[in-house]
């Protein structure tokens, strides 16, 4: 989420293009802004839920962007998911809630 994790990810030289990270992070990140008040809103307030979508989520895409060669996980790649899983269950619960405290002060 917020680079790399020591050891567990690593982004190849063709997957970053000369940016800070990968286009596929990038466009994760930008999606997951637009959809948050909108197509997930039904998770706001449950937060226990948005942990749940996070931890399965959140590996899934990092899997997927192995699998078109833009990331690395390892040396296990069980470790680097399941530290990636909790990551993003703690970070999806965070983000709908500043996403409606964001929202609320509009």
């Amino acid at each position: 989420m917020f680079g790399e994790l020591e050891g567990l990810l690593a982004f190849p030289p063709q997957a970053v293009l000369g940016w800070p990270s990968t286009a596929w992070m990038v466009a994760l990140w930008v999606l997951q802004a637009a959809i948050l008040g909108g197509v997930m809103s039904w998770m706001r307030g449950r937060f226990l839920l948005a942990s749940v979508v996070g931890a399965i989520g959140g590996p899934l895409a990092y899997l997927a962007g192995e699998r078109m060669g833009a990331a690395v996980l390892g040396p296990s790649q069980a470790v680097a998911l399941a530290a990636i899983g909790v990551e993003w269950a703690f970070a999806m619960p965070l983000l709908l809630w500043m996403e409606t405290r964001a929202r609320l002060a509009r």
